[in-house]
């Protein structure tokens, strides 16, 4: 589940109301079934997309390029990219 994708949507409004992440990602807000039709929960269950590519690719031919460190650090994330291009 993608925590960070609820945190940019929080972060960048500026709506005073805005539920909170347990509201919006589980059912009646109970912290037990997951909501996975709901946008920021939706793009982060990657085993969906994973088992389809894992299908055509083997594991080491994968990067996974983390998106909080882009943010943070994305010099040293992108250096990783690099790597994994030109020496993978």
């Amino acid at each position: 589940m993608r925590l960070s994708a609820y945190i940019l949507l929080y972060s960048y409004s500026k709506k005073a109301g805005m539920r909170r992440f347990e509201d919006l990602a589980f059912f009646n807000g109970s912290g037990g079934l997951v909501d996975t039709s709901w946008g920021p929960v939706k793009i982060g269950v990657y085993a969906r997309h994973l088992e389809r590519w894992l299908r055509c690719f083997p594991l080491k031919q994968l990067l996974f390029v983390s998106g909080e460190r882009l943010i943070v650090d994305p010099a040293a994330e992108m250096a990783r990219v690099q790597v994994s291009i030109f020496h993978g």
